[in-house]
């Protein structure tokens, strides 16, 4: 087991913070249409 790990924490870290900012991005969408919706039952 000879790995590069200089090579490998980088994108292990720009993988984790992608995911982490698509998250955050879906869930503040999914608020912004949950209030539209409660906004259209009225």
């Amino acid at each position: 087991m000879n790995m590069d790990w200089t090579g490998v924490f980088p994108v292990v870290g720009v993988m984790a913070f992608f995911t982490l900012y698509v998250a955050s991005e879906a869930w503040l969408f999914y608020r912004v249409m949950e209030r539209l919706v409660e906004d259209a039952d009225e």
